[in-house]
C-alpha cells in the first residue's frame, strides 16, 4: 500500500506547474520522462481527486492547478482544499495556528531535502514556537539522513517531541484530529487538506506505529543510515558538458559509497537491537584492503558499542603481496601506502592473509580459511560480492527522483566489483526510463585507480586491448536477478588525472576511482555518437575519496 496521499509521479506533475501555468500529457511525457499512458493517468488521478482541472479535448487538451478551490463529497461536506503559492500556503498555516488550541494535537513525518532550503526551516521554526506556546501536543517523524540537520533546526524547541527513522514514509505531511496536509515546498508551495475521517484515522494509526519503532535520540550518537549525498553542479564545463551533475558519495561517514554497502549489511541487526528484540550474532567478511573493509569495520564497531558487546565481526581478507602498492593521488594530490591503510583496518577488522592467484575465491572458501584461523563468532555472511538484497539503489533514486526530478540522458558509474553499475542498471530499465548506463573501468594491473581494477568481474584483457570488455557475472546474483554481461568501457590513468584537476577546481574531492566518471566524458561522444555535450544531461557518479580517512 502507498503510505503517501501523492504518488511520487503525482508529486513530480505537481511541482511542474511551478514555473507553468497549464501543461499538456505530452509536456509531462517530455519534462518527466514519462510513458503517454502512465503520464496522462497521473493527470487524470490529480483531476479526480480536485488539484487539477482538465481543459479542451484530446491531444489538444490542457491542464490547470485548481488554487485554493474546494471540493465537495457526494453529501456536500468539504472533502479537499488547495492552497497554492506562498500567500496561500502561509495564510493557511496561519489559520492552522489559530483553529490549533491547548489539548488538540499536530503530528507530522518532516521534510527531507526541502530542509536545505533555510527559508523552510525557519518558516515551520515560527510555526512549531507558536505550537509550544499554544500547548499543542507536537510531535514529527524525520528521515535519519537528515537527522543532524533537523535536530540544529528545532534545537531550542523541546516540547517538539522529534524521532527518527530508517523506514520508508511519507515526507511533508501532517495529520491534525479532523484533517491530512499534504505539503509540497518548491518556488510555488502548495498545500493540499483533505478533511476525511477515514483517511485521518488511517494515517492516526500508521503515524503511531512508527512512532514506536522510531529513535527518539537527537544527539545523534545512535547509528544512522548514510547517503543524502549532494549533487554538485561544476562552475564550468568539463569536457564541453553544458549539463553535468556529480554525484559526491565523499560526503558519507567514512568517505565513499560502500558506507551504504555497510550500513545495510548491519541494518536487519540495528532494527532488532531497537525494538529489543533478540539478536544473534554475525561475522561479515570481504575480500578487501580499502574502502569495503574500512566501511565495514566502521560500521561493526559501531553497532557493537551500541549493544554494548560483541554482537558483530568484521574480518578483512587481505593480499600480503599487495601491501606495497600505493593508493593515490587524490585530487588533494595524497598518496597512502597500502600496509598503513592495512594498519588502521587492524582498529576495526581482523585482517587475515589471502593469495588471490590461487583461486577463485567463493563464500564458503572465505569462511573455511576464517574458520580455521578461529575468526568467526555466529554466522559468516561474505559480502565481497554484495547481500541478497539492494545495497546501492538510493544513489541513483536521491538523484533521479529526490535532486533531479528528472531522469538525465546519461549516468555514468565507476565499475569495480560491478553491485553499484548493476543496481543502477535494474534501476533505469524497471522504470524503462530513457537513461544510458555507461560503466568504467581499467585494464591496466597498475592502474592508479587500483579500485576498478578486477580482473574476477571483467574481462580486462579486452579492456586494455579494445577499450571496452564484457562483465563477467554468475548467471543470477544474489539478490536472485538475472544477469547478462554488459559493455564497460577502459579508461586510463592520464584522463583520470586531467578529471581529478578539473574535479579540484570545482571543489570536489575524489580518488582516481571515483573521478573515472569524469574522466570518461573526454570519450563519450566516441562511445554514442548521439551524445549532444550541449543539450543531454550527464550524472556522473563520484564513488569517494576513502584517503580523506588517512590524511
Amino acid at each position: 500500500m502507498d503510505n503517501s496521499l501523492l504518488s511520487l509521479n503525482q508529486k513530480g506533475v505537481l511541482s511542474q506547474f511551478e514555473s507553468a501555468e497549464q501543461l499538456s500529457v505530452s509536456d509531462i511525457c517530455e519534462k518527466l520522462h514519462l510513458p503517454r499512458p502512465t503520464a496522462k493517468q497521473t493527470l487524470m488521478r490529480l483531476v479526480k481527486i480536485g488539484v487539477l482541472r482538465r481543459e479542451g479535448l484530446g491531444r489538444g487538451a490542457y491542464y490547470q492547478l485548481n488554487s485554493e478551490d474546494v471540493i465537495l463529497d457526494q453529501f456536500g461536506n468539504q472533502l479537499i482544499t488547495v492552497h497554492k503559492g506562498l500567500p496561500a500556503f502561509r495564510q493557511m498555516f496561519e489559520s492552522l495556528q489559530k483553529q490549533l488550541k491547548k489539548g488538540d494535537f499536530y503530528w507530522s513525518f518532516a521534510f527531507k531535502n526541502e530542509y536545505f532550503d533555510p527559508s523552510l526551516g525557519e518558516f515551520l521554526l515560527n510555526f512549531h514556537q507558536e505550537l509550544t506556546h499554544k500547548d499543542v501536543e507536537d510531535r514529527s517523524i524525520a528521515n535519519q539522513d537528515v537527522h543532524d540537520l533537523i535536530s540544529q533546526t528545532y534545537r531550542n524547541i523541546p516540547d517538539l517531541q522529534l524521532r527518527f527513522t530508517s523506514q520508508d514514509v511519507p515526507i511533508g505531511m501532517s495529520i491534525l484530529k479532523d484533517r491530512v496536509v499534504n505539503l509540497i515546498w518548491g518556488k510555488q508551495p502548495m498545500a493540499i487538506i483533505i478533511k476525511s475521517s477515514l483517511i485521518v484515522e488511517h494515517y492516526r494509526n500508521f503515524f503511531l506505529s512508527v512512532w514506536d519503532k522510531s529513535s527518539s535520540n537527537r544527539d545523534g550518537s545512535f547509528l544512522k543510515k548514510p547517503g543524502n549525498t549532494p549533487l554538485v553542479i561544476p562552475n564550468n564545463k568539463l569536457h564541453g558538458v553544458k549539463n553535468l551533475f556529480v554525484k559526491d558519495e565523499t560526503h558519507n561517514p567514512t568517505h565513499t559509497f560502500k558506507d551504504r554497502l555497510a550500513y545495510e549489511m548491519i541494518r536487519p541487526m540495528l532494527e532488532r537491537i531497537e525494538k529489543g528484540e533478540e539478536v544473534k550474532p554475525i561475522t561479515f567478511g570481504s575480500i578487501s584492503y580499502g574502502n569495503t573493509a574500512k566501511a565495514m569495520g566502521h560500521y561493526v564497531s559501531r553497532l557493537n558499542a551500541l549493544y554494548g558487546k560483541e554482537i558483530a565481526r568484521a574480518v578483512a581478507f587481505v593480499p600480503p603481496s599487495l601491501l606495497a602498492k600505493e593508493f593515490g593521488p587524490d585530487t588533494e594530490n595524497h598518496r597512502v601506502r597500502a600496509s598503513r591503510i592495512v594498519d588502521d583496518l587492524k582498529k576495526s577488522c581482523t585482517i587475515l592473509p589471502i593469495d588471490l592467484k590461487k583461486q577463485v575465491y567463493r563464500s564458503k572458501d572465505l569462511e573455511n580459511i576464517a574458520r580455521k584461523h578461529d575468526a568467526v563468532i555466529g554466522e559468516f555472511v561474505d559480502i565481497t560480492e554484495g547481500l541478497d538484497r539492494l545495497a546501492y539503489v538510493h544513489i541513483i533514486i536521491e538523484a533521479i527522483e529526490h535532486q533531479l526530478q528528472a531522469a538525465p540522458d546519461y549516468v555514468i558509474v565507476p565499475f569495480g566489483a560491478g553491485i553499484l553499475c548493476n543496481e543502477i542498471i535494474d534501476y533505469v530499465h524497471d522504470r524503462k526510463l530513457h537513461t544510458k548506463v555507461i560503466p568504467v573501468s581499467s585494464g591496466d594491473p597498475q592502474t592508479i585507480a587500483v579500485m576498478l581494477y578486477g580482473p574476477i568481474w571483467v574481462d580486462v584483457d579486452s579492456l586494455a586491448k579494445n577499450g571496452q570488455g564484457l562483465t563477467r557475472h554468475d548467471p543470477i546474483d544474489r539478490t536472485g536477478r538475472k544477469r547478462k554481461p554488459y559493455i564497460v568501457y577502459n579508461i586510463k590513468d592520464d584522463d583520470i588525472l586531467e578529471a581529478m584537476n578539473m574535479l579540484s577546481e570545482n571543489g570536489v574531492s575524489a580518488e582516481p576511482s571515483g573521478a573515472s566518471s569524469v574522466a570518461i566524458l573526454k570519450h563519450l561522444k566516441k562511445i554514442d555518437p548521439k551524445f549532444n555535450p550541449e543539450k543531454d544531461t550527464v550524472l556522473a557518479i563520484n564513488t569517494g575519496n576513502g584517503l580523506l580517512n588517512y590524511v
